[in-house]
């Protein structure tokens, strides 16, 4: 790592491509682009060394404003939330932050669907799995496993005799989704092997990928025990690991990934957080120094990515809406869809699941202002410096109203009162944004 605006981490790069990334092709009939390919890019760097000082992430806030851009993405986590006060307030422009990657606050993600490949056993039976494979070898090798007998070479955690190994498909055990799967790979690369199949005791479709050593895949326990019995049961096992084929439609997606933050919001219940869910587990896309300089990042930076693609494009065919009605058009058009995957809730998936092409046409939408957010800020005043800062943010003294509007008054998407105990009126207003006759308000 250097002083150089360069991204040395690929983060930066990979964001970047799935917000606003040019068509490309990954494989016959399958193209990959950014959400708003159209739009231009304003990069501005702010981790250096592994950290991330709040001094330059506010200084890109400022050149971000003077820079005239429209949408802001924030991929970076904090340990906890910040207060409202010690936030950058960018007026009109679209900030779309990430919720975080520490199982907290939440959002939901997709299974990448270009990530299946295929096992084929010599007896012509085909196990699916997961992995990322465009060279491989169309042939079949011998396959291998260790016995209990060995338990640190049947998890691959140790060198490997090549003897047993050298020219085979080596099944390794994995003990948990964040096993060092890159570290295996190398182990079975060393011993000679020609690929790896990860017997995956959770749920296989978990797993993050990145660039390996050797052609992998990834199954679950009952078929890595189908697996391990045809390998112990015969005289010569082989196999073939097919490369990667892209499977659309797919009923994995969406699902909650395990490493998301979840709500309720840690500073005001009564909003809830997260605001919407997007893409974000095993995303293919820019990553420098990666084979053909693409390569697979999983996080909640990647499903913010997604969201600032929509968000640029809403933007870019309503050059006239608020930042309010592009969000309120984001979370109202989300879509809630069971996969099948297990129960979750608001505090998890926020509105649902971002769906671009019904958010570019939302018939209705919640917005508010300026004022709206004074009010807001008002209710978290707690000392005179808060008072302060918010005449500061503002440019201009202000006086709240006593007692202040409860936050769950703010004319937001969603409606949370965490603390009900009486029977109380909660109003909405809703501003009617489809072209027949213009804009209405309800």
């Amino acid at each position: 790592m250097c002083w150089s605006a360069r991204d040395d981490f690929s983060h930066g790069s990979h964001t970047a491509l799935i917000a606003a990334g040019l068509p490309n092709a990954i494989q016959e009939n399958l193209v990959i682009q950014g959400g708003a390919p159209g739009a231009h890019l304003s990069v501005y760097k702010v981790c250096w060394f592994g950290h991330c000082d709040s001094a330059d992430i506010l200084k890109a806030y400022d050149d971000a404003i003077l820079d005239n851009v429209d949408v802001i993405t924030y991929s970076i986590g904090l340990p906890s939330p910040a207060s409202y006060f010690e936030d950058a307030m960018a007026n009109g422009i679209v900030v779309v932050a990430s919720a975080g990657n520490d199982r907290r606050i939440g959002s939901v993600v997709n299974v990448a669907p270009w990530m299946i490949n295929y096992i084929t056993l010599g007896t012509g039976y085909t196990i699916q799995g997961y992995g990322l494979n465009n060279d491989v070898p169309r042939s079949s090798f011998p396959l291998t496993i260790y016995t209990r007998n060995y338990p640190q070479e049947r998890y691959c955690k140790t060198t490997l005799n090549s003897a047993y190994t050298y020219n085979k498909i080596v099944a390794c055990y994995m003990e948990a989704g964040e096993d060092n799967i890159a570290a295996k790979s190398e182990i079975v690369r060393e011993a000679g092997g020609a690929g790896m199949i990860l017997i995956d005791k959770g749920d296989a479709a978990r797993v993050i990928f990145d660039a390996y050593a050797v052609p992998i895949s990834v199954i679950g326990l009952q078929q890595g025990m189908q697996l391990e019995e045809y390998i112990t049961t015969s005289s010569n096992p082989f196999a073939i690991i097919s490369p990667t084929e892209a499977v659309l439609n797919t009923k994995l997606a969406p699902t909650v990934a395990y490493f998301s933050r979840q709500g309720p919001n840690a500073i005001t219940p009564d909003v809830i957080k997260p605001d919407i869910t997007a893409p974000g587990f095993n995303i293919f896309a820019a990553f420098p120094g990666g084979p053909n300089e693409f390569g697979i990042d999983s996080g909640t930076s990647m499903s913010a990515s997604h969201v600032t693609g929509v968000a640029s494009t809403i933007r870019a065919t309503n050059k006239r809406w608020s930042v309010a009605a592009i969000k309120s058009a984001i979370m109202t058009t989300a879509i809630m869809i069971q996969s099948g995957a297990g129960p979750a809730t608001p505090f998890d998936f926020g509105s649902g699941h971002l769906e671009p092409d019904l958010a570019l046409s939302p018939g209705l939408v919640y917005d508010f202002d300026e004022n709206d957010l004074i009010d807001f800020l008002c209710y978290h005043i707690t000392n005179d410096y808060d008072y302060y800062k918010l005449s500061n943010m503002v440019g201009r003294n202000e006086v709240c109203d006593s007692p202040p509007v409860p936050p769950y008054q703010l004319n937001y998407p969603s409606i949370a009162i965490s603390s009900l105990y009486r029977l109380v009126l909660v109003r909405r207003t809703v501003t009617f944004v489809a072209s027949r006759n213009g804009p209405k308000v309800y």
